[in-house]
């Protein structure tokens, strides 16, 4: 790899990440019950107890990191299956 690409794929790289933050925020904010960013931060930070703080401590924080990691298993999977048959259109059904 040519050191001179080095900086481009480290600024798509914290451009991935910095998205990803963006969206989980955006995750756990909205919902059925909209809660402000604000209460978002005082439910992880300083639990009370009340019905918003357990809206996002038991429910959508759990939605959002299972749904994030499911999604690099199901990237790694495909990027896997790919490497694996050697063709950059492989699907998950060329296997069965």
């Amino acid at each position: 790899m040519p050191t001179a690409e080095l900086p481009r794929q480290v600024a798509i790289l914290a451009g991935s990440v910095a998205l990803l933050v963006v969206a989980a925020g955006a995750s756990v904010s909205i919902g059925a019950h909209a809660i402000p960013p604000a209460e978002v931060w005082r439910a992880l930070t300083d639990y009370a107890g009340t019905d918003e703080h357990l809206i996002v401590r038991d429910i959508r924080i759990p939605r959002t990191v299972i749904g994030i990691c499911v999604g690099a298993a199901l990237g790694t999977a495909g990027a896997l299956i790919q490497a694996l048959t050697r063709n950059p259109l492989a699907e998950p059904g060329i296997l069965g």
